[in-house]
């Protein structure tokens, strides 16, 4: 696997020099030390001054090829817990992100021709994780800002600038250190004919230098003053008691239990933490397996929980239709049950439309549905995933905003949307108050993919200034505060419950 990674990476990238190979290399290396699991964020700062010290203007086809190599062996020790899905998906995404450090490589290197090429870079990386963020093969994963977490003090800043405003610094303060540098010793080397260092370009260095640690100074100072207010904020809000249940199925596990096994379990944690009188019960994403439609008897029980106990519960499962053409179309929700629903359980299906729900919009590529499915030869793709038993799903068109019965507002999301800046925003626009995320991060075993998940919570809790409860099957399951701070969590990968209360306040009221 080894030889067969360096001969594909060789043959990507047959014209570069050790030097420019070993400068892309090391940035990758130390970017990835600022995420999880190493959480050195300080790295950040230097990360990429031996890549940007070794781009060129006129060294085009080089720079791009360097940006490769980068994005490669970044998004390599970022992602590898992506194997234990799929080893060939996971080289294919850590391929197609690469393409996207080459093509930001390619343009900062020609863009160091001009004097004000610092601030030109900085926007380059913005505009690149802005755009990696949408449409339906978005990965919004391992942006620069990411890095900041769990640092609360200058996540709070994403609440007005977003985590590619935080990338756009972090660029800007490596490509001022990385110009200083070149100008006084690596450009004379290198392009000692045309390279000249002049006073104005040093002074142009300097002002960009002063400029983006002057930006970090002031995110420091307003995140501390942002803690502190959300902090007292907190003090006159109105609690919400949220029960977080956490299965903690592992992936093998979850696959090959019953769907009965797995109800009597999350009832059973239901139940207990019915001592500490919550207001809402939340379970992971797919706790229910068995699309709910064809499940009376599951239906029932669960009603007849939110009816004993007089709570409400928010609970994943599995939709499904059954259509005229012999084949299932599905659905992956969250249904939120109340005290009081009544079905007609006579049949061997039951609707339960009158249960508000809400059908997750952005699906998985090539997990969760196929692009271009329809079409030769991605069908086949979408035949051999529905052959081995998993399910081709179908997106939802619209968010939800549920309304708990003491008038509190919520939207949900659905694991990797965590990863989706856009979405969140617009729940926040149409009234919630609070956020849940559900998940089954069971996929990634105890690897490092559980904390880089948790993490993008974090970020959109800061973005928006909400609190974000966050239940999953096995992993990391807790509530994170407006700030971006996780303040509550259960024990990993273990079967357990806990309640926490949430000083939840009105949307109208809560800004910064």
């Amino acid at each position: 696997m080894k030889s067969l990674l360096m001969k594909m990476i060789h043959n990507l990238t047959p014209n570069l020099h050790w030097s420019d190979a070993l400068a892309a290399f090391l940035s990758g290396v130390l970017l990835v030390s600022a995420f999880p699991p190493f959480h050195f964020p300080p790295i950040v700062f230097v990360a990429l001054i031996p890549l940007l010290t070794r781009l060129q203007p006129d060294r085009l086809r080089i720079n791009a090829e360097m940006g490769l190599l980068f994005g490669i062996t970044f998004h390599l020790g970022l992602l590898y817990w992506l194997h234990h899905v799929t080893t060939g998906g996971m080289l294919t995404l850590v391929i197609v992100l690469s393409v996207y450090q080459s093509c930001q490589c390619m343009a900062i290197g020609w863009c160091k021709r001009y004097s004000f090429w610092i601030p030109i870079a900085g926007l380059i990386w913005f505009m690149v994780e802005y755009i990696r963020s949408l449409g339906p093969l978005s990965f919004a994963w391992g942006y620069l800002g990411h890095s900041f977490y769990p640092n609360t003090v200058m996540m709070t800043s994403v609440f007005w600038i977003g985590v590619p405003g935080l990338s756009f610094i972090i660029v800007g303060l490596n490509a001022s250190i990385a110009d200083g540098i070149c100008r006084w010793s690596v450009c004379r080397r290198i392009n000692a004919s045309s390279e000249i260092i002049s006073s104005a370009r040093m002074r142009f260095q300097k002002i960009f230098l002063a400029g983006f640690l002057g930006l970090l100074v002031l995110i420091g100072i307003y995140g501390i003053f942002a803690i502190n207010s959300n902090s007292n904020n907190s003090a006159t809000s109105k609690p919400l008691r949220v029960a977080l249940i956490q299965g903690g199925f592992e992936q093998h596990e979850k696959e090959t239990a019953t769907v009965e096994k797995t109800l009597e379990t999350y009832l059973s944690l239901s139940g207990q933490s019915i001592n500490q009188s919550p207001d809402l019960i939340v379970w992971p994403e797919s706790t229910i397996t068995m699309p709910l439609e064809y499940w009376p008897e599951g239906v029932t029980q669960i009603q007849q929980f939110a009816d004993r106990f007089d709570v409400e519960l928010l609970i994943g499962s599995v939709s499904g239709l059954y259509t005229t053409d012999k084949k299932w179309k599905f659905w992956n929700k969250a249904y939120l049950f109340s005290p009081g629903n009544s079905f007609d359980l006579k049949g061997s299906t039951i609707d339960i439309s009158s249960v508000p729900s809400y059908a997750k919009n952005h699906l998985v590529p090539f997990g969760e549905w196929i692009p271009l499915g329809k079409y030769w030869p991605f069908n086949l793709i979408e035949t051999l995933i529905e052959e081995s038993g998993a399910g081709i799903f179908q997106p939802g068109a619209e968010i939800t905003i549920f309304k708990l019965r003491n008038g509190m507002r919520f939207a949900v999301t659905i694991c990797f949307e965590s990863t989706l800046p856009q979405l969140w925003r617009h729940a926040k626009k149409q009234g919630a108050e609070f956020f849940v995320n559900i998940t089954n991060d069971a996929w990634y075993k105890r690897s490092a993919g559980l904390e880089q998940h948790l993490s993008q919570c974090c970020f959109r809790a800061a973005e928006n200034g909400l609190y974000v409860v966050r239940a999953a099957n096995t992993g990391i399951t807790g509530v994170i505060s407006p700030a971006g701070r996780v303040i509550n969590l259960l024990p990993r990968y273990k079967s357990s419950y806990g309640v926490f209360p949430l000083p939840v306040q009105s949307a109208s009221s809560n800004h910064r």
